[in-house]
């Protein structure tokens, strides 16, 4: 208990000095469109470039992050980036397609009054059009205050913003409280998604999960594709959009420009729509999977 709390306490001092020092570093990580592969969006990831003990993964500081009172701090400096950075790819690309940015919000930042005067400000500074923005949240907060959560909702709503729930299917909400808070996406969790292509039950999860989000009118989002065959069965049961390693991994800014250049490329090239089509995923499989290596 010793050890663990002195690690803590390491986390949480070299944590404040990475905030000035600029050792948070935001990846993106797109999420496609199945029936082509082509990208329709980017999830913001920060990562921890620690000088001793190098690449810092989330798990090991956000919870630190929350418990020291950084959380704040650190969810405005990667909005903050990632949406400049969003500004760079539409100045570049224009309005091809659907682009969307979707970055991460904690419990502790919901519950922040000051949080979506915050995210006004970010999007005033950036000049990104709030439409653009997807927030993601974790069920676990609409359990809390099922009231106040729908009224912090409801309140980021009016920014224009887009509300995802992150990891659905995984915590306990109820379907009575999910039809009154203002969601527009669901993302289905990466448990549901790993044998969906060879397991019946997981995959009458998954469909499960897919028809309430139809029924609701929601768009869904499968996190953690790996394979092609997950892919297929996806698109089977009508999820048309995820995200995971079979697509592209968390990617630095420099290298989903590198995607978004070649994904316009083949659009202007393109011929015959349905030749087209197919070499296009083949193409972007080809780019996102040689990113990963």
């Amino acid at each position: 208990m010793q050890e663990v709390a002195a690690r803590r306490l390491e986390v949480s001092t070299d944590l404040e000095r990475a905030l000035d020092r600029g050792e948070l570093v935001v990846m993106y990580q797109p999420f496609v469109d199945m029936t082509d592969s082509n990208p329709i969006g980017v999830e913001a990831l920060v990562r921890w470039n620690h000088p001793r003990w190098g690449r810092v993964h989330p798990g090991d500081f956000i919870g630190v992050a929350e418990e020291c009172g950084l959380i704040t701090a650190l969810g405005l400096k990667v909005l903050e980036e990632a949406c400049t950075q969003q500004q760079a790819w539409l100045a570049e690309f224009g309005n091809e397609g659907p682009f969307s940015l979707s970055v991460n919000v904690s419990t502790r930042q919901l519950r922040d009054h000051r949080f979506v005067s915050d995210v006004w400000s970010v999007l005033s500074r950036t000049g990104l059009d709030p439409a653009r923005l997807i927030l993601e949240i974790t069920e676990s907060f609409t359990l809390d205050n099922p009231e106040n959560a729908g009224s912090r909702l409801r309140e980021l709503k009016q920014l224009g913003v887009r509300i995802s729930i992150d990891d659905f299917g995984t915590g306990y909400s109820s379907l009575a409280m999910l039809q009154e808070l203002p969601i527009d996406i669901l993302k289905i969790d990466k448990a549901f998604v790993d044998h969906v292509a060879d397991d019946p039950r997981r995959a009458a999860f998954a469909r499960a999960i897919v028809r309430l989000g139809r029924t609701l009118g929601l768009e869904l989002v499968a996190e953690g594709v790996e394979t092609g065959a997950q892919r297929e069965r996806l698109l089977s049961l009508g999820c048309h959009m995820a995200q995971g390693f079979f697509f592209a991994p968390a990617l630095t800014a420099d290298e989903v420009g590198h995607m978004l250049r070649r994904a316009r490329m083949l659009r202007q090239t393109a011929g015959d729509r349905s030749v087209a089509a197919a070499e296009r995923e083949a193409e972007l499989l080809t780019l996102g999977q040689s990113l990963a290596m």
